[in-house]
């Protein structure tokens, strides 16, 4: 049974996709500028900005949250007028290993906060939700039973009921690099009649790089002219659902489930020579945008194909009958970032004034440990496979105690040395000398 009750997309109202909806030419720009739209835009900047593993970026968005107030009315004034104008962004390499770089664009915080406004709207008009919204697609769309775990949810879900026994898993290449953003925008405007809007929207979406000379031979990684949009633009995964969203219905029924996740696609089937033909009509259709996928048999990092029965890894995790726990990659990614916060602190031990002043004593390196385990036992809470979780709390369970051992030694040799403030920096306990010092009145006058 397929994912997808209808090929079809239909309105609110009955009519096709197509159909242009009635209102005043300029209402959706009007709703991106209105103050409540631009405040709901900043809390998901912030929030993003402020959780990120980016220091820069913590500072950069901790720092235009002091005088929201009035940023946020320059805004809306700018885009009243329409004289809002989007700035060169930064193109960033993120490298990875084995493979090419991410090619990250980051935009300033004003224009990032437009670009969200725009998103607000976008996602909520009726007329554009059948677009990009199907029981096929999970990614970079809001909603309760999307994202990861209702993509994991799907595959399994197809597996039990639709008794499929084989599957091709495989990779868009170069997603975003090579969506045709004109077509997009196109299918866009075509169901918001809102000239001012569809400028805007135009202009949120156009890359162009203030570093781009610096990038070299890199900048090919990156969307140029009217081909590709921005990884790292909060706009890009939903254009990128726009396209595919014929993809996403024509790949389910007959016998065949396709379950898509922005880039990552996976093709259910009874039968082998079902999956492959599936896999070709995908290839087909990809074409027709200019895009095309690995293929599982040349490329094993990127694709893959078998039986279910044997498992297989898909978003970050390992499917197998009965059982789904977080794959080889997260993994090793958990006992890294653990590793690499502890080892942070280990290596400034020897000097606790240091140690204290890059806020990593005892104290606050076992926090920052303690949230990136919160934060990855919440990421895979989906996973029912217990045992993984035992095995890599074993491993956590060795790092700390390296580093407590590391932290009790030195601690021991500074109390023998009588050094008891350096004791209580290398354990992150602030001291009352170490606070600020701004007398009212001069303690050495008469």
């Amino acid at each position: 049974m397929s994912v997808l009750a209808s090929a079809e997309p239909k309105l609110a109202s009955g009519g096709s996709a197509s159909a242009i909806p009635t209102g005043k030419s300029d209402s959706h720009y009007k709703k991106v500028y209105s103050r409540s739209t631009l405040r709901t835009a900043w809390r998901a900047v912030y929030s993003s900005g402020i959780s990120s593993e980016k220091e820069e970026t913590n500072r950069q968005v901790a720092e235009f949250s002091r005088d929201i107030e009035n940023h946020l009315e320059r805004i809306y004034r700018h885009l009243l007028k329409g004289k809002f104008k989007f700035l060169p962004a930064l193109g960033v390499l993120i490298p990875r290993k084995g493979k090419k770089p991410r090619p990250i664009v980051k935009s300033p915080i004003p224009d990032r906060i437009v670009q969200r406004a725009v998103l607000e709207v976008l996602q909520s008009n009726p007329a554009i939700e059948p677009y990009y919204r199907n029981p096929a697609s999970f990614g970079g769309i809001k909603g309760k039973g999307l994202g990861v775990p209702g993509a994991i949810r799907a595959v399994y879900k197809a597996i039990q009921s639709d008794r499929v026994e084989f599957y091709i898993k495989s990779d868009i290449d170069s997603f975003f690099r090579n969506i045709p953003r004109s077509v997009v925008l196109a299918k866009i405007s075509s169901v918001i009649p809102d000239s001012k809007f569809q400028c805007l929207l135009e202009k949120a979406t156009h890359v162009e790089l203030d570093n781009l000379a610096s990038i070299g031979a890199a900048a090919k990684l990156f969307p140029s002219y009217e081909i590709g949009v921005a990884q790292g633009c909060c706009l890009s995964p939903l254009l990128g659902n726009i396209l595919l969203d014929g993809f996403d219905r024509e790949l389910n029924g007959r016998g065949i489930t396709c379950i898509r996740y922005i880039d990552d696609f996976i093709i259910l089937g009874s039968a082998s020579s079902k999956v492959e033909a599936a896999f070709r009509s995908a290839l087909r259709l990809l074409a027709e945008h200019g895009l095309t996928a690995y293929d599982p048999k040349l490329v094993s990092d990127k694709a893959s194909m078998g039986e279910i029965r044997h498992g297989f890894e898909f978003l970050g995790c390992n499917i197998r009958p009965g059982m789904i726990s977080p794959g080889s990659r997260p993994r090793q990614r958990i006992i890294d970032a653990v590793k690499s916060a502890l080892d942070k602190s280990q290596r400034l031990m020897d000097d606790p004034q240091e140690l204290m002043q890059a806020d990593l004593g005892a104290v606050a390196t076992l926090e920052d440990v303690n949230n990136i385990l919160l934060g990855w036992g919440n990421q895979y809470a989906f996973c029912n496979d217990r045992e993984v979780l035992k095995m890599l709390d074993l491993k956590v369970n060795g790092l700390i105690e390296n580093y407590w051992k590391a932290i009790t030694g030195r601690y021991a040799r500074f109390a023998a040395e009588k050094n008891l403030e350096s004791s209580r920096r290398l354990l992150g306990v602030h001291l009352l000398k170490d606070s600020k010092f701004e007398p009212i009145v001069d303690p050495l006058a008469d």
